[in-house]
């Protein structure tokens, strides 16, 4: 965690043979969040989005071993089943709220690796 930190408001460019220093590019000076991470996390979270609300697995285990189905149908299946375990609603509620905010959590997690920063080099020591 020593190695990284947030990323800074104001960013010096990389130092010249002379002492110069090089001017920040565009995409620093308008403060433009268009990176190629923030590009990579947005395709990743919007591909778990679609295959989330679009996609089909196959099942491998009870009565539709080797099924494809799609994951809402299997979702709600499964909540269901707990429904009819006799799991009070309070129960089937928080467990589908807990598979979201790991979804969002994951999400989240993901950005902040993606925004990590390396330490300059006079301050790694």
């Amino acid at each position: 965690m020593a190695d990284a930190v947030w990323p800074r408001e104001r960013r010096d460019g990389p130092a010249k043979a002379n002492g110069a220093v090089e001017p920040p590019n565009e995409a620093e000076k308008d403060g433009s969040p268009v990176r190629p991470l923030f590009l990579l996390w947005s395709a990743i979270v919007t591909g778990l989005a679609v295959y989330l609300a679009l996609g089909v697995i196959r099942v491998g285990a009870g009565g539709w071993f080797g099924r494809r189905m799609s994951i809402r149908r299997v979702w709600s299946r499964f909540l269901d089943y707990l429904a009819d375990l006799g799991a009070p609603p309070l129960l089937v509620s928080l467990v589908a709220v807990a598979v979201g905010l790991t979804v969002i959590g994951a999400a989240y997690a993901l950005w902040l690796a993606f925004t990590l920063r390396d330490l300059p080099d006079e301050e790694a020591s």
